[in-house]
């Protein structure tokens, strides 16, 4: 992505680009993850309706711990940074003309 943003000719274009780069990852991300979270819903209610966890114990609820783990970044948090990331690299590379010629040879060689 940076070797192609950084490719480009015109700031108008690479903004154009960019845009839509943004507009797809957003859509296919949340097309992805509403199927994901459906299948799993799917998933879970089938293996509890099957295997009944918890069946039998004599526990009572009043005298369990609500708290839980705290909660850890997601994996498309970190693939939007790489995204970001990599617009904001290949605008500056492009916006320094050729000053970065040799890193964004060396991005192509990649």
């Amino acid at each position: 992505m940076v070797h192609g943003i950084s490719s480009l000719e015109s700031m108008k274009a690479v903004g154009r680009v960019g845009l839509k780069a943004l507009v797809h990852f957003e859509i296919l991300t949340t097309i992805a993850l509403v199927i994901a979270l459906v299948i799993a819903l799917i998933i879970g209610l089938v293996v509890v309706n099957v295997v009944k966890p918890g069946h039998g114990l004599h526990v009572d609820p009043s005298t369990l711990s609500t708290s839980g783990p705290p909660e850890a970044a997601t994996a498309q948090h970190e693939s939007f940074a790489d995204f970001m990331l990599s617009i904001i690299f290949g605008f500056g590379i492009q916006a320094v003309g050729e000053t970065g010629t040799g890193i964004k040879r060396r991005v192509e060689s990649l």
